[in-house]
């Protein structure tokens, strides 16, 4: 009996020292690795190198808002590449649609005062002086794939800019046999002659 108290004593301080040192190695690691937190900031950084951060301030439409760029006072018009939505603000009355404001309201919901990435393509403005961008939110969904994919934006090509043209236009067609969005009333609705 008195053995195995003995035994039992000398179990538990072996235990207790393994359990010690497996922590100590753990915390060296993290201490000189930064752990999965390095991981995760490398990815961030692989992420952000080609993008600027983006304060949205006001939503003109489905694929058009306003921001400020790192957080710098001027603002700038940002019209996302790739897509396009039906009319909402236009100022022939006629061309706006109801999916135009279905479009606008959606977009105004994800968007307005939000932090957001912007990406460019070969051409950064068009002919308006809008700055053209892919844009993403923090969470790293591109919102002019999420447009297309909810049936509220088409996909288009103005060259040079088709970096994502093939996706957008995969998007596209699932939502369209889907008869997601305006797919379901007709594409005529949506963006009438």
């Amino acid at each position: 009996m008195f053995i195995l108290r003995g035994l039992i004593r000398l179990y538990r301080k072996a235990w207790i020292f393994c359990a010690t040192i497996c922590l100590i190695i753990f915390g060296l690691y993290q201490l000189f690795t930064g752990g999965s937190h390095r991981e995760i900031k490398d990815k961030n950084i692989l992420f952000t190198q080609d993008k600027d951060k983006a304060l949205v301030t006001k939503v003109i439409d489905g694929d058009t808002f306003v921001c400020q760029i790192n957080g710098h006072g001027e603002e700038i018009t940002i019209r996302m590449l790739g897509i396009d939505c039906p009319e909402s603000v236009h100022k022939d009355k006629s061309k706006n649609t109801t999916w135009g404001k279905k479009a606008s309201d959606y977009t105004k919901d994800d968007l307005e005062e939000a932090t957001v990435w912007l990406e460019y393509d070969k051409e950064k403005t068009d002919q308006y002086g809008r700055t053209l961008a892919y844009v993403y939110s923090l969470g790293r969904e591109m919102i002019n794939k999420k447009l297309v994919k909810k049936g509220l934006a088409r996909a288009v090509y103005y060259e040079p800019n088709g970096k994502y043209k093939n996706q957008f236009e995969k998007l596209m067609e699932k939502a369209k046999k889907k008869k997601k969005g305006f797919w379901k009333d007709g594409y005529k609705k949506a963006f009438p002659s």
